[in-house]
Order: C-alpha cells, then structure tokens, then sequence
C-alpha cells in the first residue's frame, strides 16, 4: 500500500460522475422491491425494515421518490431515516432558502414520528458532523427495534 502513488488519484467522488445531478428513484424502487420480498418472506415473524437514506438533497427526481418513500411509510413495519450530509461550507455559501429546500427534500422522505414509540424522536438530521450522524443511526436503529 505505501507504494501506491496517491498523488495520482483523485478522491473526490464528484469529478466522477459527471453532472452532478442525484436521482434516486431507481435506488428507491428497487429498496421498495427488496423490503417487500423481506416482510413476506417473514411474515410470520415479528419482523421489521429501517431503510436510512443518505444525501445531499438536490433530488432531481423528488415527487418520484416521495411516491415511493410514501408507499413504504404506509407500511408500519417499514421506518425510513434520513440524513442531509451537509457541507461545512453551505451556511457561507447557499442562500437561506436553498439550504432550507435541500432539508425539507430529505425530511419529506423519512418517516414521522407520530408513527413510532418515541414520540420525540424523528426521523430525519441534517449535520455537518459524521459522529452526530452515527449516534442518530444508532437511536435510529434503537427506536425502530425497540431497544435502548
């Protein structure tokens, strides 16, 4: 490994993949797919489905994938947790109302509270810090399978 040139390698995902425009419907579709198969498969069990959905929230495909996210919220053994991984840099350089479209995509994706037992959990954050993140995954995980 030490005498692999890294100088050489660009490590920014986004000089890969051109447009920089994010759909995940497809993604979604096949998530829905997935789940689905599980919950029958299992039926019988006392089973259940977190999907955690990570982005940065410019969806080109928004109404799309909330139809999707809709039908599995309509499930109550289906939770979906949402992050915005934020950028440091977003609060200097967006405007107000931008950072506020790109939260409100990722929020409308999760599922609500109101369905769950802890009435003061949600199911969505938006944090620049990868720790908060985790720790939220893990409370994330933790309510949906009802242990501390």
């Amino acid at each position: 490994v030490k005498d692999i040139d890294t100088t050489a390698v660009d490590f920014n995902p986004c000089v890969h993949v051109g447009n920089y425009q994010t759909y995940v419907k497809e993604t979604l579709k096949e998530v829905e797919t997935r789940v689905n198969e599980y919950l029958n498969k299992y039926a019988q069990d006392n089973c259940q489905a977190l999907i955690i959905f990570l982005s940065d929230g410019d969806l080109y495909d928004y109404d799309e994938s909330y139809e999707i996210c809709d039908r599995l919220r309509a499930n109550n053994k289906i939770t979906i947790a949402s992050y915005l991984l934020e950028d440091k840099n977003w609060n200097n350089i967006l405007p107000e109302e931008e950072l506020n479209r790109l939260k409100n995509n990722i929020r409308g994706l999760s599922s609500s509270s109101k369905n769950n037992l802890d009435e003061n959990f949600e199911f969505f954050l938006s944090k620049v810090d990868p720790e908060e993140i985790r720790k939220h995954m893990i409370k994330s995980i933790s309510t949906v399978s009802k242990v501390d």
